[in-house]
This record gives C-alpha cells, sequence and structure tokens, in this order.
C-alpha cells in the first residue's frame, strides 16, 4: 500500500506518472479509474486522522493500546499521532 509519506509520492503533479498505485501514467478506461481515486482518497483520509486527534485509547497508564480503523503503511520516527488518552 503506498501512502502520503512514501516516496513513491511527489510534490510535483507531474511527476506522479508510475503505474498504479503509485501514479497515474494516463490512457486509462473508466473502469481503471476509480481504485485510483479510492486509493487517493484513502491516503488523504489517512493523512488527515494522522493529524488531527480523533482516535481514543483503552487500556491503562501502565498499557496504553490505540487501535487504528487503518493503520499506517509503516511507521516511521517522522510520524506523529494525535490521540485521547483514556487516562483522564
Amino acid at each position: 500500500m503506498t501512502d502520503l509519506i512514501s516516496s513513491d509520492w511527489q510534490e510535483q503533479d507531474a511527476n506522479n506518472t508510475n503505474p498504479s498505485p503509485n501514479g497515474v501514467q494516463g490512457g486509462y478506461s473508466p473502469s481503471q479509474v476509480a481504485p485510483i481515486v479510492r486509493a487517493i482518497r484513502g491516503a488523504m483520509k489517512r493523512a488527515y486522522v494522522a493529524a488531527n486527534p480523533i482516535y481514543t485509547t483503552t487500556g491503562t497508564a501502565n498499557a496504553y493500546v490505540l487501535t487504528f480503523i487503518q493503520g499506517p503503511a509503516a511507521y516511521d520516527k517522522r510520524n506523529h499521532i494525535p490521540l485521547y488518552s483514556s487516562c483522564r
């Protein structure tokens, strides 16, 4: 699964020309466009979730548990996951 943090996502639109799901080359039939759009929407939603505290942990102070609907493709020290603590 590719995601915004992956190196195959380029900031310049014209550089995102790899085959799907790592880009869009062009010349796709209509039935091939929907999965590409779904992948882009999923990546954008994951970026939103990563930037906004919408998850609440479970567990106690000794062992917090954070459960994602769709976790990151990979964990990286650059990833920040805002959350609400269940311990208040």
